[in-house]
Parts: C-alpha cells; sequence; structure tokens
C-alpha cells in the first residue's frame, strides 16, 4: 500500500457503462467506491478504489485512493488502511510512530540504524529522562512500550506502595514495638514468591527473618519471644446462644489465639475481656492459681480439642477476673 496514490500520476481512466463493477460499493461498511481501472496492465487489470474512511486522514493516506484486483473486490477485501493486515510503508509508520509517541506524551525523533521493516528500532524522547531506543517499532505501536526510566519508576512507587501495606499489617497484630523496622529478603519460597521480610527489634537489638503471613500473626521469633506470653484472656464458649463454659488461658496474641480454637471448635468461640501482664512469670501465675482453685476441664475434649482443660462455669468469670488483677493483669 503506497502513502498516497497521485491521480495526475498514474493511468487511471473511468470504467466503461458495461463494467461489472461500474458504480457498485464494496467493503464490510461500503466504505470503498471504484473509481478507476488501469488499462496498462493487460489481462491483469487493477482497479482503483477510494476508501471514505482513509480519506479522511490525508497525512497518513493521501487522496486515499488505492488500487485492488477483481478478485480482491469481489471477496470485499478492504486494500485500504481498513483492511485486517495493511501493508504499512516506511513514510506511513512514521507518522503512525509519531503519533503513538505523542499520545504516550514522548516525542518519536525518527527510526535507529538501518531500516528494517516493522521490526525497525526507534528514537524516542522522554521530557524528564532524555533519549533512548525501542526495541522495534511493534513494541511501540502494540505493546505501548515507554521510557524504561519511568517505567522503573513507576515500578519502584508501587512497590514503595505496596511494602507500606504489608508494613502496616504487621503493626496491626500489636505485637511490635512502634520503632520496629521492616524491610524485603531476597529470599523466595517454595512458589519463587517473595514473602520474606527481615525484621529489627528495637527491644533485644536483634535482626531476624520471617514470613510475612507469620509477621500478620503477631508472631516474634527474635530474642525477647520467649517472654512474649504477657496477655491473658477470658471466652465465653456457645453453642445456640447460650453460653456454656468460660475458656481462660495466655498466649502471645489473644487475638490470633482464638481464631485458632474458633477453627478447631465446633462450639461457637467469642472474646469476652483480654489482659495484659509486664511479665510472662505474672501470667504463668495466674493461669496456674485459675487452675487450682477453679473446676476446670468441664468441656469434652471432642468439642474443643485446643485448651479444653483451661475452661470453667460461666458463673466462674469474676473469680478469674479477680485472679488475674490479682498477679498484675491490667485489662486492654
Amino acid at each position: 500500500m503506497s502513502l498516497a496514490i497521485n491521480i495526475d500520476q498514474h493511468n487511471i481512466e473511468p470504467l466503461p457503462e458495461s463494467s461489472t463493477f461500474f458504480g457498485r460499493k464494496y467493503g464490510q461498511f461500503n466504505q470503498l467506491s471504484v473509481v478507476g481501472w488501469n488499462a496498462a496492465t493487460g489481462n491483469n487489470i487493477r482497479y482503483f478504489v477510494k476508501c471514505g474512511i482513509c480519506s479522511q486522514d490525508p497525512e497518513l493516506f493521501g487522496n486515499g485512493i488505492f488500487n485492488s484486483s477483481s478478485s480482491g473486490l469481489s471477496r470485499c477485501q478492504l486494500p485500504c488502511g481498513c483492511g485486517v493486515r495493511p501493508s504499512w510503508s516506511k513514510e506511513q509508520y512514521f507518522v503512525r510512530c509519531v503519533r503513538k509517541a505523542q499520545v504516550l506524551g514522548y516525542e518519536f525523533k525518527g527510526f535507529a540504524l538501518e531500516w528494517a521493516g516493522r521490526d525497525t528500532k526507534l528514537h524516542l524522547s522522554c521530557a524528564f529522562h532524555g533519549d533512548w531506543n525501542t526495541g522495534s517499532i511493534g513494541s511501540l505501536l502494540h505493546s505501548g512500550m515507554g521510557c524504561p526510566r519511568c517505567r522503573t519508576e513507576a515500578l519502584r512507587k508501587t512497590r514503595i506502595k505496596d511494602d507500606s501495606v504489608m508494613i502496616a499489617s504487621f503493626f496491626a497484630s500489636g505485637q511490635f514495638h512502634s520503632e520496629t523496622r521492616f524491610s524485603r529478603s531476597l529470599r523466595k519460597d517454595s512458589e519463587n514468591k517473595a514473602k520474606y521480610w527481615y525484621v529489627y527489634c528495637p527491644l533485644c537489638c536483634s535482626e531476624y527473618e520471617s514470613l510475612s503471613s507469620s509477621l500478620q500473626s503477631g508472631h516474634l521469633p527474635c530474642d525477647c519471644s520467649p517472654n512474649r506470653q504477657r496477655q491473658a484472656y477470658i471466652n465465653f464458649v456457645s453453642d445456640s446462644g447460650i453460653v456454656l463454659a468460660v475458656k481462660f488461658g495466655i498466649a502471645n496474641n489473644a487475638k490470633e489465639r482464638i481464631k485458632r480454637q474458633q477453627a478447631s471448635s465446633p462450639l461457637d468461640i467469642s472474646q469476652y475481656k483480654v489482659y495484659q501482664f509486664t511479665t510472662k512469670q505474672q501470667c504463668l501465675s495466674a493461669e496456674r492459681e485459675c487452675k487450682e482453685v477453679l473446676e476446670c476441664g468441664i468441656v469434652q475434649q471432642r468439642d474443643m480439642s485446643d485448651g479444653y482443660t483451661e475452661t470453667t462455669y460461666p458463673h466462674n468469670v469474676e473469680s478469674v477476673i479477680r485472679i488475674y488483677e490479682k498477679h498484675g493483669g491490667v485489662e486492654i
């Protein structure tokens, strides 16, 4: 397909009135009109057609006149830019690259190296990062490939945003000191995904590596983690809305602890109160006294495999609270 067919430079003769193609319209949207034929081609007659759509873009298609064989017209094949696979000229590729670059916010400065059709490299310019060469014409027109430095910065900003969301989820567990520092690790899991993080703990001044899921659950595998059991909880165990028992116990993270209990029991388990202690020993002493002075184990193991031995009657809830407060527990 030529950029434009100059009627004055081609042997275009009007169609005789007896011609099969005289006055007919072609194309999926009837945008083609036969305007003449080339008598100089002998038996291989070429017909000249004008596309009503392409003729509206003279920069790309000139006067919008193209040539086609009679068989092509009979099959309603479009020989113009509206066709399925137009054969673009170098000049047309230039116009298309200029337009595509403008849409993407860049400046097309010409073809780089030698002409190689759609595989030709392009020379473009970014207002922020200067000039660069693309992989090919196709990478610009079809993939929309832009400035590599702009793309790198966009990915970096996306990653920073993703990191901030993940770090916020770690702090949401309530188990990390406000000055804890998190940074991504290059280590990959079995599925080749970057799910590991480095964590610096300001309390024990140690750095460790952990999975993001563990951090979101509030797990602290650092030097001070053995002393993290400083919470004691009171949960209600119910069935069809009726409270059957009180579940007491200690945990690193009472909110995460109840999730495991709920998952392993057919009964309904809800959190009533959580108490914070200064030391782990205070927690252990409070739990031990509850088990010594209260009648425990009233829920059968089959109904609560996780912690059934720390269950007592509902009327003992005030006694559990007194024991917690006696050992220094403060409700949070």
